[in-house]
């Protein structure tokens, strides 16, 4: 049988590491965006750079032509080299800054590193691009440190590996995009799938809930009106199949609180419907055989002038009573004197070791040969005096609870 305790407390330890799983992923998410974001940015601007220097190499080639066929304009040509020269070395130098500014190992969903395998070739296709761009600024340095440039084989050269560069940079920002776009995707399905299986236990707990109450309190409602008409039937009530622990812990307390509503209204119809003791107490007999099954009830009464506690009537489920009516005892000499002061009732469950610490005891030791094992003691009151006692008893040992004295004493008090 589930507790319902058991499950919200489940549910709820369970939202709360979702929840935090959710937040967490959430911030890894945000986290990954921006470095995506940031390398976005930066391959731009890598692109931009690199598309900067295409004007220099046209320059550049222009400049030779003019150099190897003409001296005369010499210091303007060599002005115009120089400056372009310094531009487009800048250009390498923010290409290869920005290139290496790039970002690849903070994309991990929870503790998993996603897209390995597509990570792995865009550090490839970086580190050719660095090597690539690196070797054009080599060559800058060996075959462009000339007041002018003359040499047009190394300007073809240059412009070859600058256009690959491009290649390079166009075919490297379509696998980051599509790079990019896998790992948006899966942060945002993690995320989505975080967030809809928390709203599914948070509803899953609600629906619990609401269940609960729903038929529950219309459980109880139902009890209530059947107890204020004095019917008892527990058949009306309809909680059929409790589900939960507290549910069937609730219909059995319900059930056992109207069977013992139908007993005293009946014990209070024989009252009400004779003045023999006797049939008072075989009712009484009847109704505790069907509810928590003895052996033995009997009446006593008080006789206070005289001091004596004597056996009125009793009724069993055998035949041969040792304690039977007129059987008398001092007051003085029992322990049913405690019970006369405190008008408590008692119940005990062993009577043999009962008898073992009281070895004199008359009253013990018939009840023992009647073969009694337990025996519960209920005080009869009225005006706030003790009249009488009801002794029910069993030949079963530890037969009786406390929630079967609370109820006589309530009722019969």
């Amino acid at each position: 049988m589930n507790s319902f305790k058991s499950l919200g407390r489940a549910i709820i330890v369970t939202s709360i590491i979702t929840v935090l799983m959710t937040i967490g992923i959430n911030i890894q998410t945000n986290q990954a965006f921006e470095i995506l974001n940031r390398n976005e940015q930066t391959i731009d601007a890598v692109t931009l750079a690199l598309n900067n220097n295409e004007l220099p190499l046209r320059v550049f080639s222009n400049i030779a032509q003019q150099a190897v066929t003409s001296d005369e304009k010499y210091e303007v040509l060599s002005n115009a080299y120089l400056k372009n020269k310094d531009k487009f070395t800048s250009e390498l130098d923010n290409f290869l800054k920005d290139i290496n500014s790039l970002e690849f190992e903070a994309y991990e969903l929870i503790v998993f590193d996603i897209q390995a395998k597509e990570k792995d070739e865009l550090k490839q296709r970086l580190r050719i691009l660095t090597t690539d761009v690196s070797s054009m600024k080599d060559q800058m340095t060996s075959k462009f440190q000339v007041p002018l440039i003359r040499d047009l084989e190394a300007i073809h050269q240059l412009e070859e590996e600058y256009y690959l560069v491009k290649e390079q940079v166009i075919a490297f920002h379509e696998v980051y995009n599509i790079f990019s776009m896998n790992i948006r995707e899966k942060y945002l399905l993690v995320f989505s799938l975080m967030l809809y299986f928390s709203l599914a236990l948070l509803s899953l707990m609600a629906y619990v809930v609401f269940r609960m109450v729903r038929r529950d309190f219309k459980f109880i409602s139902k009890t209530y009106d059947l107890l204020e008409d004095h019917d008892y039937d527990v058949e009306k009530l309809q909680l059929n199949n409790p589900f939960f622990k507290e549910e069937k812990d609730i219909k059995e307390t319900v059930v056992k609180m109207f069977d013992e509503q139908k007993t005293l209204k009946a014990f209070k119809d024989l009252i009400n419907q004779t003045y023999h003791m006797d049939d008072i107490i075989d009712m009484l007999f009847d109704r505790l055989n069907k509810t928590i099954h003895v052996d033995r009830v009997g009446i006593a009464f008080i006789d206070y002038r005289r001091g004596y506690i004597i056996a009125e009537y009793g009724v069993a489920s055998y035949e041969t009573l040792h304690l039977g009516p007129g059987y008398e005892v001092p007051i003085g000499k029992t322990s049913l004197k405690k019970l006369i002061n405190n008008h408590e009732g008692l119940i005990n469950n062993d009577v043999q070791a009962y008898k073992e610490k009281n070895p004199k005891s008359r009253t013990l030791e018939l009840i023992i040969n009647e073969g009694i094992q337990s025996n519960m003691i209920i005080p009869l009151v009225t005006n706030n005096v003790v009249f009488g006692f009801i002794f029910v008893s069993s030949k079963e040992k530890n037969h009786f609870e406390e929630e079967d004295l609370r109820f006589y004493l309530k009722n019969y008090l």
